[in-house]
């Protein structure tokens, strides 16, 4: 048995669990409400029993570490680690992939669809929202229409939805992003924007539920954000 509470899926818990970490560690609250934050939020991660997420959790923990007896290489540091990432991230998921258990043959299956309809709409995409009505069409008679869902990559997604041109333009509106968060030293908050880079790699929950929906909008808010504001 897996915990998921009011969200659809136990990874999508867990996925918002690891998040909140590097959020609250960002927030200048009261200690004792942070630490009990952080300890829910800790506590959540675990209980989601999601690999992912305790692979990610310490990456997380390493990054922290590193950058705090760091500080003045933050630039260089968001780079490397944010490169380990989805390098690391992308090369597990392609290797991975090609197992025989069941939910990895249909993450296979997923990524291959997707990949068949991405060649048909590779500039422009299908529209956000739209790839799992764009799937539907070229996934194989017999998968069931419980298993009609995203790809399983959220980069991927963003290409198949988006398209190339909307997938460099929103490259580009993160990479100002980015400079903003580490021109005024947002530190917790850009890792907490590179854990949900990882959680992407595995999964699409971060772009398509409710709940991990806003919590990419609090991090791209306090990226953003001016240290003095």
């Amino acid at each position: 048995m897996r915990p998921y509470g009011t969200f659809s899926h136990p990874n999508a818990l867990g996925g918002f669990g690891l998040v909140s970490l590097a959020v609250l560690d960002g927030l200048e609250i009261d200690k004792r409400l942070k630490r009990w934050g952080k300890m829910f939020g800790l506590l959540i991660s675990i209980l989601s029993m999601s690999q992912v997420v305790w692979a990610g959790g310490a990456i997380y923990l390493a990054a922290r570490w590193w950058l705090r007896r760091n500080d003045g290489f933050l630039r260089r540091g968001i780079l490397v680690f944010g490169f380990l990432i989805l390098a690391v991230g992308g090369t597990l998921t392609m290797a991975l992939v090609t197992r025989e258990e069941l939910s990895w043959r249909r993450r296979q299956v997923l990524l291959s669809s997707t990949i068949e309809v991405l060649e048909k709409r590779m500039w422009w995409g299908v529209g956000g929202g739209n790839l799992v009505a764009a799937i539907a069409p070229v996934l194989p008679k017999n998968e069931s229409l419980f298993f009609l869902q995203p790809v399983h990559n959220g980069f991927v997604l963003m290409l198949a939805e988006w398209g190339v041109v909307g997938f460099l333009a929103g490259g580009i509106i993160a990479v100002f992003f980015l400079k903003s968060a580490i021109k005024y030293g947002r530190r917790d908050f850009l890792l907490a924007f590179l854990m949900m880079g990882w959680l992407l790699t595995w999964d699409h929950y971060v772009l398509t539920l409710q709940q991990n929906q806003l919590m990419l909008g609090v991090v791209v808010g306090f990226l953003a954000k001016k240290k003095n504001e």
